[in-house]
């Protein structure tokens, strides 16, 4: 009788965790995260204040899943009119595989951003974007990444296809066309020679959807790269599972830290381990992405030479509807210099910000909407801290 009252309890214990499993990934899917993330460029000092940029990438909208998409969208639009950063940055893969979701997102979401920021919507394309038949979009247009950029045009963003334009006074962004798509990535050069002697500038920010453009960009001189691509691994080890390199700020993507066993393992397999392999090392898409470091978070990528940085937003979307320990993403990134008043400010902002959230979390509060606070330092610099933000307690 103790054994089977056992055994009860044993599946009872693992239907209700497979159960709890299953909710999980459905809450994590269904709603957004707000990243909020200090990025220290030198060549900032010279600003009066920090710039404050919205990022946000991989919105892979398709057919079918118009309601959770309009949900998250929703909420990610909440966010946005809370912060109301200078500038809001997209990152590319706006759509799945076919180009027709993309009208829905840029009436319902797309056509909104810019009157929610003062220096405009700056986008890149990803591949996801140009994988779309010719026979799927008007006869106008050459191609589905061409078509998807027009749509993206028409709802205010300004698309930037290796091509740069200056946001503010000294401020460039520069956005570059994906590099697995090599008709488009052969102009990056120009683009990125356009960016490179700019050196005066306050900020050099640049666009790309992959992240591993970091390592084809090295001869060149900027500050900060965005991308998407990875979807910030979207199943991840929990937050205190720690694996040497990678950094101790993200949680490890399970496919970047199985791919080394992967690699090694299918060679192996009998009769067709030797095709396997050899397709997969010349087959850059069952990769994903070279560098799993950087699947998710800040980085300092520097040349040697002068100081880089790429920061990885998880995205807003998922390719596969799973995500674990990986949340859909709005980045919020405070750009300023390393001036001891800024630090000072941001330390008081996010001790502020923890003991806000935990009073909130203990009384069981779902959104945490507070006053603009807006801090001053002893000296010229002046930090902005919004803490009006809206943002979704985990």
């Amino acid at each position: 009788m103790m054994v089977l009252a056992l055994i009860a309890l044993v599946l009872f214990a693992g239907v209700a965790a497979i159960l709890g499993l299953l909710l999980y990934f459905y809450l994590v899917q269904h709603h957004i995260s707000v990243e909020r993330v200090r990025v220290v460029v030198e060549s900032m000092n010279a600003r009066k204040s920090p710039l404050v940029v919205a990022h946000l990438s991989d919105f892979h909208c398709d057919f079918g899943i118009e309601d959770r998409m309009d949900a998250i969208l929703t909420e990610t639009l909440q966010a946005l009119k809370e912060v109301r950063p200078d500038a809001i940055c997209l990152t590319g893969d706006y759509v799945n595989c076919h180009p027709g979701p993309i009208d829905r997102l840029c009436r319902k979401f797309v056509s909104k951003l810019p009157t929610l920021c003062s220096m405009g919507v700056y986008a890149s394309l990803g591949n996801h974007d140009s994988y779309g038949s010719r026979e799927d979009v008007p006869s106008s247009f050459k191609s589905s990444s061409d078509y998807i950029a027009s749509e993206l045009e028409n709802a205010g963003a300004v698309v930037l296809r290796n091509h740069s334009v200056e946001v503010d006074d000294g401020v460039w962004i520069c956005g570059l066309e994906d590099v697995w798509n090599p008709p488009g990535w052969r102009g990056h050069r120009i683009a990125m020679q356009d960016i490179h002697r700019r050196s005066e500038s306050k900020l050099r920010i640049v666009l790309s959807h992959n992240p591993d453009t970091g390592d084809h960009l090295k001869e060149y001189d900027y500050d900060l790269q965005l991308s998407g691509h990875v979807h910030g691994g979207q199943v991840c080890f929990p937050p205190f599972v720690t694996i040497r390199g990678y950094s101790t700020n993200m949680n490890v993507p399970v496919l970047g830290f199985c791919r080394p066993l992967f690699d090694w393992l299918i060679p192996r397999v009998p009769l067709v381990g030797p095709i396997l392999g050899d397709m997969r090392r010349h087959h850059k898409y069952s990769y994903v992405v070279k560098r799993w470091e950087w699947a998710q978070g800040l980085h300092d990528i520097s040349n040697g030479v002068t100081r880089k940085q790429l920061y990885v937003t998880k995205g807003v979307g998922t390719h596969r509807n799973m995500r674990l320990f990986c949340p859909p993403e709005l980045s919020i990134l405070l750009i300023g210099g390393p001036s001891e008043d800024i630090e000072l400010a941001s330390v008081y902002f996010f001790i502020l910000q923890a003991i806000l959230v935990e009073m909130m979390n203990s009384y069981r509060i779902k959104y945490l909407h507070i006053a603009t606070l807006d801090i001053y330092s002893i000296g010229k610099m002046r930090w902005r801290a919004d803490i009006s933000r809206g943002f979704k307690l985990q």
